[in-house]
């Protein structure tokens, strides 16, 4: 959303799990685990995760863990405007 609204392109290796809320709140959703684990399989360096599922995000190794709360913590990873 952010990067389609700001025309920013996507970081490279960088994929995206979770769910946004009506607040703009980044909500945990099932399944965190085997997510993580996939972008890891197919060679995804990183993962935006909800911070609420960062503890079990990071028990994936080898994959980097960005944990955001929110769409502003989101716009801010992506060096939007405000």
């Amino acid at each position: 959303m952010v990067s389609a609204a700001q025309n920013l392109p996507t970081p490279s290796g960088l994929v995206a799990f979770g769910e946004v809320g009506l607040t703009g709140a980044i909500r945990p959703v099932a399944g965190i685990l085997p997510a993580v684990h996939a972008a890891r399989l197919h060679g995804f360096e990183a993962i935006l995760v909800p911070a609420a599922a960062r503890g079990e995000a990071e028990l994936v190794d080898g994959i980097r863990v960005v944990p955001v709360a929110s769409i502003a913590e989101l716009a801010e990873y992506y060096g939007a405007e405000p």
